[in-house]
């Protein structure tokens, strides 16, 4: 799924029911390319036509979302990890620095 699709999926969430003129106003693009997208959506089982050319999301695109949202909190909690073992390695550093300095006053 392209993030252009993402952004389309989570304005039509956030709308609940919107055309392809609205679609194209709320993320700036052109209206033939918010009406591709949402049709490759469509056809996709993403989004179902609920009247002439208004659309809403289906379950598929609601597990595309929480699909995304999951693989974002995995890759947020994967950079807490690592900052997390930089700050431990920072803190280890100024102890040892610390720890020098004092020596070097104390001599």
């Amino acid at each position: 799924m392209t993030p252009n699709e993402v952004k389309v999926l989570n304005v039509v969430e956030e709308m609940g029911k919107i055309s392809k003129r609205r679609v194209a106003s709320l993320l700036g693009i052109s209206t033939e390319y918010a009406g591709y997208l949402l049709e490759r959506l469509a056809n996709g089982g993403y989004l179902a036509v609920v009247d002439r050319g208004v659309y809403t999301l289906l379950a598929k695109g609601i597990e595309a979302l929480l699909g995304q949202l999951y693989f974002a909190k995995s890759k947020l909690e994967a950079n807490i990890a690592r900052l997390s073992m930089e700050k431990e390695g920072i803190g280890k550093e100024i102890e040892r620095l610390s720890a020098l300095q004092k020596e070097s006053i104390s001599a």
